[in-house]
């Protein structure tokens, strides 16, 4: 799946991080998350290496990130300057990848 992080991603993100009165939730206001949700992920964690998306009904599904995106992430977690780019998310081949979710 082609992934797309724009500016307008990164600006929010840094925004919502900037923000003193707002707290910063990566997996909310994250670029690569933001991303993802344009693409119809709405529940989503962007953890290390991996993009998990979980469906209305549960179902989850884990995407691998490359490491173009596990980069981006490191420098947008350490402040630093990051720009526009794409990447290709492809779905993690392991066992119990579309298992159910319970809260």
């Amino acid at each position: 799946m082609k992934i797309y992080v724009t500016e307008n991603d990164i600006r929010i993100a840094s925004d919502s991080r900037n923000d003193n009165n707002k707290e910063y939730r990566a997996n909310r206001d994250c670029p690569i998350a933001q991303s993802f949700r344009r693409r119809g992920h709405h529940n989503v964690k962007v953890e290390g290496t991996d993009f998990t998306s979980i469906s209305p009904t549960g179902m989850r599904k884990i995407y691998y990130l490359p490491d173009v995106a596990q980069e981006f992430i490191r420098d947008f977690d350490r402040e630093q300057i990051v720009l526009p780019f794409r990447f290709t998310a492809t779905l993690s081949a392991y066992p119990g990848q579309y298992q159910t979710y319970k809260n």
